[in-house]
């Protein structure tokens, strides 16, 4: 299953949300702004965007654009980011964009340093984290720090190659760019994207992004749909061998 979305900020004007969602959209992420501290840099269509997208039933998530140079910078963007968006409860994932070239000259070890300190910043406060780069810049930190980088769900950038190739967990693609009239209700040329994963069902029963987690006490039953079953095998294998390794340790039988 796949689910079919697209990205926007102010550089796509007013955009017609009716239009969008008649045309087959099934969520959008909204750019919610750039930098840090200055509320000049809030995307100036972020309050539009979020208001048509929920009028129109459409799911969103927010995603940062990002100048960090540093970790310490990294964890301003996250604080203020955290403060752009507390006001609205996205069933998307928010997203860290980290693609400036400036960023990706930097050593690998910086950059993973970047990324761990807006990330876990995100997380921390309650939130579905989704870090956002092109397929070979991903690659070559995975291929670097596979153990860092597959514990954050990937939004990977690299038109025209289904999953960008990415080794690890990649939770959306940014697959190509629409033209003109491509995307109806969008003027001009607008990113589009396939999410892998269910992401309002994960949210909402994780009680992320704001929302309540559901009262299991009432006997209400929370299913997973098939989907997610790779995913979360993944990570009771990676439990199971970190619990091994402890009782080898330590003398123990698991």
């Amino acid at each position: 299953m796949r689910y079919r979305g697209i990205d926007v900020s102010h550089h796509n004007g007013a955009v017609d949300w009716k239009r969008v969602k008649a045309s087959g959209v099934e969520f959008a992420m909204i750019r919610s702004g750039f930098g840090w501290d200055n509320d000049r840099q809030i995307d100036r269509q972020l309050k539009a965007n979020v208001a048509g997208c929920s009028e129109n039933g459409i799911p969103f998530g927010f995603y940062h654009y990002s100048y960090a140079m540093s970790p310490e910078d990294a964890r301003r963007e996250s604080r203020w980011f955290l403060r752009v968006i507390q006001e609205f409860k996205p069933e998307y994932p928010v997203a860290f964009d980290f693609e400036e070239k400036d960023q990706l000259s930097l050593s690998l070890n910086t950059q993973i340093s970047i990324i761990r300190a807006f990330m876990d910043g995100v997380q921390n406060a309650g939130y579905y984290a989704l870090l956002y780069m092109s397929g070979s810049a991903i690659s070559r930190l995975y291929a670097y720090a596979p153990d860092v980088m597959g514990a954050y769900d990937a939004w990977v950038a690299r038109w025209g190659a289904e999953n960008a190739g990415y080794a690890g967990s990649c939770g959306m693609w940014q697959y190509d760019v629409a033209g003109v009239g491509g995307v109806p209700g969008v003027a001009g040329k607008c990113d589009v994207n396939y999410a892998y994963k269910d992401y309002p069902h994960i949210i909402k029963a994780g009680g992320l992004n704001g929302w309540k987690k559901p009262d299991l006490s009432s006997g209400t039953a929370v299913t997973v749909p098939e989907t997610h079953t790779p995913e979360l095998q993944r990570r009771y294998d990676a439990l199971l061998r970190d619990l091994r390794a402890l009782a080898d340790k330590y003398g123990s039988a698991v």
